[in-house]
């Protein structure tokens, strides 16, 4: 994972206004499909986790999970996020999957 961009990508979304935060908005996206990417902190309990990532494998939508999520969104309390936009989506993934540089 190439934090430093995956971070600032993240950041760029939210100040897009691409990606929306809290329990209740992401299972709503997720529900209707409009989610392409799902964000959760890692310090999201182990029911939100599991309730999310079985709610994505059934709507097909990828979930990744993240340090600091809160942070990089602007509002420190939430613990989840989703992508609506799937350019944003793509470029948050690669970072995600990129390999950490030395």
């Amino acid at each position: 994972m190439n934090r430093a961009k995956l971070m600032a990508y993240i950041g760029f979304a939210a100040r897009a206004r691409k990606c929306q935060s809290g329990d209740f908005t992401c299972e709503k996206l997720v529900k209707t499909k409009k989610a392409k990417l799902i964000i959760l902190d890692a310090g999201a309990s182990g029911n939100t986790r599991e309730k999310y990532k079985a709610m994505c494998e059934n709507a097909g939508i990828e979930c990744i999970c993240i340090d600091e999520l809160g942070r990089q969104i602007g509002k420190p309390s939430h613990k989840i996020a989703a992508v609506t936009d799937r350019h944003f989506a793509e470029i948050i993934r690669q970072a995600y999957e990129a390999p950490e540089q030395a």
